[in-house]
C-alpha cells in the first residue's frame, strides 16, 4: 500500500547511510513500498562497523519504522540471535517493557533473551526462528484450516501477553515467526507497553484500532490487529479501512461472523 509523497530513493538511502531511518518512521508504517525499499537499502549498505555492544553482526534479516533486526553472533553464550537495534528516538520505556516481555515463558512467544542499552540505542536479542514470517507464509494461499491452526497459536500467545499486564501494540504478520516445528510465536515487542499506562500513539496504523490510532492502547487494541491479520489471512489481502470488504469465500459462516464483530468499532 504505497502513499502519496513519497520520499525519492535518494533521500531514503541518505538516512539509511546516516542511521535516521527513526524520522520516516509515520511514513514507513503507511508505506509498504518505502519501507520495503529501505530494508532492501540496508541489506545492501555496508555497516561502518561490525560489533553492536558484545554482539558480533553477520548480516542484516529485517528493517522497519522503529528499528533493524540483525542477524548476531553472542560469544557470551555461543549462539546465534536475532538483534532489533531500536533507532534513537524509540520511546525510553522500551526497555522496561522488553525486559517484562522477557520473564513470560510460553510457547506461542519469541524468547527474549536480553534488553539493553548500547550505545544510546535499546538493543533486544532473542531466539532465532528459522520458519520466517506469517507475512511470507500469507504469500500463498492456506484452506480456512490451516489460517485457524496458526491463528490459535497467535491468539495463544497474544493471551499470554495480556495474563502478563501487557500490551503489545504492534501485532501483524511480520511480528509473527515459525519457528522449526511450524508453531506461529509473536515476535518484535519493542512497543510493548503495560495496559493502563498513559497514553502513547504508536503501531502501524494499518492494523491499530480506532482508539489506538487516537492514542489510546489496551488489550482489546490487540485483539482488533489480530482480527485484521487473520481477516489477511483469509481474504488473501489486507483490509483497507472504511471500504466494502472482500468477501471470504470457503470460510465457515461462524468464522466469518465472528471476525465481523472482532473488527467492529464498538463490539
Amino acid at each position: 500500500m504505497a502513499v502519496d509523497d513519497c520520499p525519492s530513493e535518494n533521500t531514503l538511502l541518505d538516512v539509511v547511510v546516516e542511521q535516521r531511518v527513526g524520522e520516516l518512521a509515520p511514513h514507513l508504517d503507511a508505506c509498504d513500498a518505502c519501507r520495503e525499499l529501505v530494508a532492501s537499502l540496508v541489506r545492501t549498505e555496508p555497516r561502518p562497523q561490525p560489533l553492536v555492544g558484545r554482539f558480533e553482526i553477520e548480516r542484516v534479516l529485517g528493517a522497519g519504522a522503529m528499528g533493524i533486526v540483525y542477524l548476531a553472533w553472542d560469544p557470551r553464550l555461543d549462539r546465534r540471535v536475532p538483534l532489533k537495534v531500536m533507532h534513537p528516538e524509540a520511546p525510553v520505556h522500551a526497555v522496561d517493557e522488553g525486559r517484562a516481555m522477557a520473564r513470560i515463558a510460553h510457547e506461542n512467544l519469541v524468547t527474549i533473551y536480553e534488553v539493553e542499552i548500547v550505545d544510546e540505542h535499546v538493543a533486544i536479542a532473542m531466539e532465532y526462528q528459522p520458519g520466517g514470517t506469517l507475512r511470507d507464509w500469507m504469500q500463498a494461499r492456506h484452506a480456512w484450516r490451516e489460517v485457524v491452526r496458526a491463528m490459535r497459536d497467535v491468539a495463544r500467545g497474544l493471551a499470554a501477553i495480556h495474563d502478563a499486564g501487557l500490551v503489545h501494540r504492534d501485532l501483524k504478520p511480520d511480528n509473527v515467526l515459525f519457528d522449526a516445528n511450524g508453531r506461529a510465536r509473536i515476535s518484535d515487542f519493542g512497543l510493548a507497553m503495560r495496559d493502563g499506562d498513559a497514553p502513547r500513539r504508536a503501531g502501524t496504523p494499518a492494523y491499530m484500532a480506532p482508539e489506538q490510532l487516537a492514542g489510546v492502547a489496551s488489550a482489546r487494541s490487540d485483539q482488533w490487529s489480530f482480527f485484521v491479520c487473520l481477516y489477511e489471512a483469509l481474504a488473501g489481502q489486507r483490509r483497507r479501512p472504511n471500504t466494502e470488504p472482500v468477501p471470504i469465500a470457503n470460510a465457515p459462516r461462524a468464522l466469518r461472523a465472528m471476525i465481523a464483530r472482532g473488527l467492529q468499532r464498538e463490539p
